[in-house]
């Protein structure tokens, strides 16, 4: 399989979305592939986002962390 290398533009784009540009290459590779505009193709893949885990920090009165 041919390497993937990403411009310049999606490097930023990935920094200011929070994605590792492996993250990018995995959709790319594995995901779904759908027409886009002017001939391109669009990549997704959807994973799963775990929320944070619970405060640790002891709750002091009115709920707010001490």
């Amino acid at each position: 399989m041919k390497p993937i290398r990403l411009t310049r533009h999606a490097q930023e784009q990935c920094q200011e979305r929070g994605a590792a540009e492996e993250e990018v290459r995995i959709a790319i590779r594995h995901g779904t592939k759908e027409t886009a505009k002017q001939g391109r193709e669009l990549c997704r893949y959807n994973v799963s986002v775990h929320p944070p885990p619970p405060n640790p920090l002891p709750q002091g009165e009115g709920g707010y962390a001490k």
